[in-house]
């Protein structure tokens, strides 16, 4: 699994990572680059607080092209990014 050399967003890489476990290379980019515009940011621009909103478009793919046991493990990576609310 290649590290993005592309991607100077150290949450975009995170990200890019824990799906390419299941997916390849060029399918990670296009679903993030295509899940972060719908939310109106790039993979450079992604930030913790916009993880709630991108992990649930990111499943949609991952869980075509995975079992449903690895999506869910992907799922529960991706969840762990996401920042605790706050009370």
């Amino acid at each position: 699994m290649a590290l993005p050399n592309n991607i100077s967003s150290p949450l975009g890489r995170q990200i890019h990572v824990i799906l390419a476990e299941e997916l390849a290379t060029v399918t990670v980019e296009r679903i993030v680059k295509e899940k972060c515009q719908k939310i109106g940011k790039t993979p450079d621009t992604i930030a913790p607080e916009d993880l709630t909103k991108l992990v649930p478009l990111l499943m949609g793919p991952v869980l075509l092209f995975c079992k449903k046991e690895n999506a869910q493990i992907i799922k529960g990576k991706l969840d762990k990014l996401i920042p605790s609310a706050k009370p």
